[in-house]
C-alpha cells in the first residue's frame, strides 16, 4: 500500500458534490483509528470566504492541532465544488500537487432536485418550483453559462438581486457541470491524485467503494456494516426546533474554531442523529421530480457527461437512462 505523505496536512481533500453522499463518507471515515477529520465537517477554507486570508498556520491549528499522532488527515468540504475554480488553485498553491481528492458524483438531475430540496428544508420558506428553474435554465442556457457562473462566484457579496437568484438557480444546476469543474482541478492535479467515484456506486456497493477509497488515502482497510445514506431530503416535523437547533449548531461551530470547547465526535454524531431524526423523509407531501423535468436536464447535461467520461476514462452514461 503507498504511504500518504504525513508532511501534507491535509492529506486528503473531498470537495464534493453536495447532496452525493459526503456526510455519509464522512461518517464513516471518521470512525476509522487511522483518520483525523475535524468533526465539523464542510470547514470551507479554501472556498470564498474570509478563512483564507486568515493563513495556513491558522488552519493547520485551528482545524489540525488536535491531530496528535500524525494520523492521515481530510477536509471534507463540498463548497470547493461550488467555487472549483478558486478552490482548485488555492489547494494547489498550499498543498502542493500531491494532495489527494475524492470526488464523488451523482445523477446531476437527481443531485440537482435533491439540492433544491434540502434549500427549502433548511431555508424554511417558499422557493420558486423547480420546474419553473429548470425551464430557466433550458431556454437560456447561453445566458447560464460556466463564464458567467464564475463571475458571479468571483463578486460573491456585491451581487445584484438578479444575480442572486441567478446564482442561488445555477448553484442547483451547474454543480451537476462535473467535466467543467473537474476541469477547475484538472488545470492543476494530475488525474491520478484522483479518486472520482459515483454515488450509485457508494451507495449500493459501499464495502467495495471504501476498499478504494483506503488504498487510495493510503491507510488500513477497515470492514464497517454498511451505513445508510446519512443526510437524505425530507421534510422536518418540528420547525421551531429546527430553527433552534440551527442556530445552536452555529454557536457550536464557532467556539469550536476559537478553541471555547473541544471539537467532540461525540457531539457531532449527536446532532446527525438529531437532524435525520427531526426530518421526514418518506413524507407522502415530499416533492418528486417529475419525469419531465428529469427527460429536459439529461438533455441539458448529457453533453457535459459524455465529456465526463472522456476526461476520466469512467462510463457514466447510464445516468442518461431512466424509467
Amino acid at each position: 500500500m503507498e504511504e500518504m505523505k504525513q508532511n501534507i496536512v491535509p492529506s486528503f481533500i473531498c470537495p464534493g458534490a453536495a447532496k452525493s453522499g459526503t456526510t455519509t463518507l464522512f461518517s464513516i471515515l471518521e470512525t476509522h483509528m487511522g483518520i483525523y477529520l475535524y468533526s465539523g465537517k464542510e470547514i470551507g477554507y479554501f472556498g470564498k470566504g474570509d478563512r483564507y486570508s486568515k493563513g495556513y498556520n491558522w488552519y493547520k491549528k485551528n482545524y489540525f492541532s488536535e491531530n496528535k499522532s500524525n494520523k492521515v488527515s481530510g477536509d471534507i468540504s463540498t463548497n470547493y465544488m461550488t467555487y472549483s475554480k478558486l478552490a482548485a488553485k488555492r489547494i494547489y498553491e498550499t498543498l502542493g500537487p500531491e494532495v489527494k481528492l475524492i470526488f464523488i458524483l451523482r445523477n446531476p438531475a437527481k443531485r440537482a432536485f435533491s439540492h433544491y430540496k434540502m434549500r427549502k428544508f433548511n431555508n424554511l420558506s417558499e422557493e420558486e418550483d423547480f420546474s419553473s428553474l429548470v425551464s430557466k435554465l433550458v431556454f437560456d442556457k447561453k445566458a447560464f453559462s460556466k463564464a458567467y457562473t464564475d463571475k458571479l462566484s468571483a463578486n460573491f457579496g456585491e451581487l445584484t438581486e438578479k444575480e442572486q437568484q441567478d446564482w442561488k438557480m445555477l448553484n442547483y444546476f451547474f454543480l451537476g457541470n462535473y467535466s467543467e469543474i473537474l476541469g477547475d482541478y484538472l488545470e492543476y492535479f494530475s488525474l491520478n491524485n484522483m479518486l472520482i467515484v459515483k454515488f450509485e456506486d457508494f451507495i449500493q456497493n459501499q464495502q467495495d467503494v471504501m476498499k478504494k477509497v483506503y488504498a487510495f488515502i493510503g491507510v488500513e482497510e477497515k470492514t464497517t456494516s454498511k451505513l445508510n445514506y446519512a443526510n437524505p431530503s425530507g421534510k422536518i416535523k418540528y420547525v421551531v426546533l429546527h430553527k433552534f437547533m440551527k442556530k445552536a449548531s452555529m454557536i457550536i461551530r464557532i467556539l469550536r474554531v476559537n478553541k471555547m470547547i473541544s471539537n467532540s465526535k461525540i457531539l457531532t454524531r449527536l446532532f446527525y442523529k438529531y437532524k435525520n431524526w427531526n426530518r421526514e423523509v418518506n413524507n407522502d407531501q415530499t416533492e418528486t421530480l417529475s419525469l419531465q423535468d428529469e427527460q429536459r436536464l439529461y438533455r441539458y447535461y448529457k453533453e457535459d457527461i459524455f465529456e465526463l467520461e472522456k476526461i476520466t476514462g469512467q462510463k457514466f452514461t447510464d445516468w442518461l437512462k431512466f424509467n
